[in-house]
């Protein structure tokens, strides 16, 4: 892991030829076991890291089935957008908590 300890959304590199959709779900049932649809991508953002660059397109899923088992990570919560702020998140990952929080805040 490139940042131990710190909290991430899941997902990672989208493969020749896949769709930001079809990585997501590939992604997601590599590492949860469970099965979700995805139902709006997001503008991406980009992050610089000291050696490389990422490139973080947030995508709203909804579950479909299965039970969640973690294989690659050591643990998972579901929170409301408002408490995200809270974790220390990955560098990256700021970003999309803001907009999370920005986006869920009433107006």
């Amino acid at each position: 892991m490139k940042m131990p300890l710190k909290w991430e959304f899941p997902g990672g590199k989208v493969e020749t030829g896949e769709t930001n959709a079809h990585a997501i779900i590939r992604e997601i049932k590599e590492e949860f076991d469970i099965d979700i649809e995805v139902i709006q991508e997001h503008p991406y953002y980009l992050h610089d890291y000291p050696t490389f660059t990422l490139k973080l397109t947030p995508l709203e899923v909804a579950i479909k089935g299965g039970e969640l088992i973690l294989k690659e990570h050591a643990a998972y919560k579901w929170v409301p957008a408002e408490a995200l702020s809270s974790y220390d998140f990955s560098e990256g990952d700021v970003k999309i908590v803001k907009a999370l929080t920005k986006r869920d805040r009433p107006q």
